[in-house]
Formats: C-alpha cells, sequence, structure tokens
C-alpha cells in the first residue's frame, strides 16, 4: 500500500473508532460533526462527518510585507513609582502596557478548498440513507433545511436530523 491509503485508512478508522467508543447513553440523544485536517510533509489530508464547514485557504503577504501599529497606555498616572520587572530577560515598565494590537487583514485570502457539508438532500447521501430504509424531508423553499428523519428510541417520536451522517 502506499503512503497515502495508509493514512486514508487511518483516518477514517479514527473517525470508525470515535463513533464506536462514544458513551451509548449520550449517543442516543445527540451526536456530533467532526473535521480533520492534516499535513504530512507537503501532502494535505482533509476528512469530515456531519455538516462542519473548514477551509484551506492560501495566504498571500502584502509586498511590502505586514505592519503593525500599537497603542501603549499609561497604566497608572497617580502611581508615580516607575517600578521595573524583568521577566525573561524582557524589561517592563510597570506603569505602561500595551493595550493591544491593532493590525488589519493586510495581503490577500483565496479559498483553495471547502469541505462538502452531508447533508440528506445531496443526490448521493439521499440514495444511501434510502437504500438503508431511511426517510428524507425536503422543504421545498429551503432545501438546505433537509432533515433525516428517524425514530427515536429515547424520546418516542419521530426527530429529524441536520446532516446525514455524524459521530455518536
Amino acid at each position: 500500500e502506499d503512503e497515502q491509503e495508509i493514512v486514508k485508512q487511518a483516518i477514517i478508522q479514527s473517525f470508525v473508532e470515535t463513533d464506536r467508543d462514544s458513551p451509548e447513553k449520550e449517543a442516543m440523544t445527540g451526536g456530533c460533526t467532526a473535521t480533520t485536517i492534516l499535513r504530512i510533509g507537503n501532502t494535505l489530508y482533509m476528512a469530515n462527518t456531519g455538516d462542519s464547514t473548514s477551509f484551506i485557504v492560501l495566504y498571500t503577504p502584502p509586498p511590502g510585507g505586514i505592519q503593525f501599529n500599537s497603542t501603549i497606555i499609561n497604566h497608572n498616572e497617580e502611581n508615580q513609582n516607575d517600578k521595573n520587572i524583568n521577566n525573561n530577560n524582557l524589561n517592563i515598565n510597570h506603569n505602561q502596557i500595551v493595550q493591544h494590537l491593532q493590525t488589519p487583514i493586510q495581503g490577500s485570502i483565496t479559498i483553495h478548498h471547502q469541505n462538502r457539508r452531508d447533508k440528506p438532500h445531496l443526490p448521493d447521501e439521499m440514495a444511501r440513507i434510502q437504500q438503508l430504509g431511511g426517510r428524507i424531508h425536503i422543504p421545498p423553499k429551503h432545501p438546505m433545511g433537509s432533515r433525516v428523519v428517524v425514530r427515536s428510541s429515547v424520546h418516542k417520536e419521530d426527530i429529524g436530523l441536520a446532516m446525514s451522517r455524524s459521530i455518536g
């Protein structure tokens, strides 16, 4: 097997094991979505279950580099004690504190990849669910609000799940 297939199978197995090891009581009343992004060398692996959204973005810094602006405030104007604190070889004047960095987004960000959200109205998900005997409700005016309809053994009623896959 090649390395990419081994990594792919390891990621799949981690999702399966996480689902299997979910506490049974909590798994009966809820679940969660998950996203994994793994970098090995120059290769990125992205996996998800449920309707969590993840992005891989490319950042290009501005031509002149990033410009940082900071604001220094006088912490205690009434106290004229200029007590200096030496912490890890950094001299800090007790009366001056860096309030915050005011650094607007600089450069450009481009979305390179966005994962697919597992939703019941997607044709392949709908076919998979129906082949397993499941039911799907798709609101005519809001197909993104589609639901997998399941009978809750805990609540003894039908409930709608907004994603077609989950852990738990």
